[in-house]
């Protein structure tokens, strides 16, 4: 259906009884002689000039014609991040990439430490990105801010953070973010700043086995303390928290510890059920009067699926079975070792050279004899054959009687 356009005049033209219309952009046009909420089978756009009221109609549901630009070019279709297809053909993709995910500064007052950050291009379009900081923009420089970057192309930043004499000893975190329209990659920055002639320090550690934890699970950190002074030992307060990306505290504990050279520690702690999946600080602070030190271990928190408890599940059970398999190869094996071990204890012990030498003679008597038997056999004559045969049968009688009885 090709959209129609009416004009006419409010005064002499009337609606008909199978259409409505809504209205809009009507300034002096009263009610009495406009109503514009009337619904009707097929909807249309109304537009009233309020000089004249000339009013103009077209159906509404079919896709008017783009506006063409200036000098009547038609206009570019947007890039698609995602890709795919338009009616002229694929969509290019536009895509970048940085290198690290997570950046960590620890500076003194008064210092400045600088980290580099790579952002290369691997879509198919070139792209015009910026640098963006967020919560850390009074520590934080970048050596470019805005930049094009060309297919392929790779571009290596400086990331300069900074830390005033008078800055407050603690842990500070915030992003970066590198955008390019709606495209953008956040980098983690997390800064800590101790002082320049420090008395004490301490430092917190998560095994890297450790840094993805689901709710509801525990896990220990190992701290140290240090106290580079000359009075030992000193009662320093210890606190220790769990903080989210934005600095609010989670969970939070606290203690006061006798201190010399070093000490080392244990916390546990216990993430809760409610967290949200994220990155989130282990914090720890050391407070001795008007001296602090600061460290923090960063690690990520995530729900188990039904999948993560089913793996679990069967891995538990691959363990159990496994065991079971285990035990009972060992006992079979401990048994049969066992056994030879009880036929070796059996075994004669070794024999001494008289007890060879007598059993070597009992051989070659035994043999002796043999052979004379089988000599008289040799020159038996029949009568001598036939002694000896019913001999032999008057003996077999005998054993058989005594096996019968």
């Amino acid at each position: 259906m090709v959209p129609s356009v009416h004009a006419f005049d409010t005064a002499s033209e009337d609606f008909s009884s199978n259409e409505t219309f809504i209205v809009y952009g009507v300034e002096e046009a009263s009610s009495n002689e406009f109503n514009s909420t009337h619904v009707i089978s097929h909807l249309a756009v109304v537009t009233m000039n309020s000089s004249d009221y000339e009013i103009r109609i077209s159906l509404a549901g079919i896709p008017e014609a783009p506006e063409q630009p200036p000098g009547g070019d038609e206009p570019e279709e947007p890039i698609s991040p995602g890709g795919g297809y338009s009616a002229d053909g694929p969509v290019l993709v536009s895509n970048f990439t940085v290198d690290v995910e997570i950046i960590k500064f620890r500076i003194a007052k008064g210092q400045t430490k600088t980290e580099k950050l790579r952002i290369n291009n691997t879509g198919e379009t070139n792209l015009s990105i910026t640098m963006e900081i967020e919560d850390l923009s009074d520590f934080l420089y970048f050596s470019e801010d805005e930049f094009q970057l060309n297919v392929g192309e790779e571009k290596e930043i400086t990331i300069a953070a900074t830390a005033s004499e008078n800055e407050t000893i603690d842990v500070y975190t915030g992003r970066i973010i590198a955008r390019s329209g709606s495209l953008e990659r956040i980098v983690i920055v997390i800064i800590e700043v101790k002082e320049r002639e420090a008395l004490f320090d301490v430092s917190v550690f998560l095994p890297e086995e450790f840094k993805k934890i689901p709710t509801g699970a525990n896990r220990t950190a190992d701290i140290v303390l240090y106290n580079f002074g000359t009075l030992m030992p000193v009662d320093v307060v210890l606190t220790y928290e769990i903080r989210d990306m934005d600095s609010n505290v989670i969970d939070s504990r606290h203690e006061t510890l006798a201190v010399e050279e070093q000490l080392f520690l244990q916390k546990s702690f216990t993430i809760p059920e409610y967290l949200e999946e994220g990155y989130y600080l282990f914090y720890v602070r050391l407070d001795y009067e008007n001296q602090t030190a600061t460290s923090s271990e960063l690690f990520t928190v995530f729900q188990y699926s039904y999948f993560d408890v089913f793996v679990f599940v069967t891995q538990f059970w691959q363990i159990i079975v496994g065991s079971m398999i285990g035990l009972t190869s060992g006992a079979f094996l401990l048994r049969k070792r066992r056994k030879y071990s009880e036929e070796d204890a059996t075994e004669p012990q070794e024999k001494t050279m008289e007890e060879i030498k007598q059993e070597w003679e009992g051989l070659v008597k035994k043999h002796q004899e043999t052979s004379n038997k089988i000599k008289q056999v040799e020159e038996a004559t029949d009568d001598q054959w036939k002694r000896i045969y019913d001999k032999y049968r008057e003996k077999s009688k005998e054993k058989t009687e005594s096996e019968e009885s």
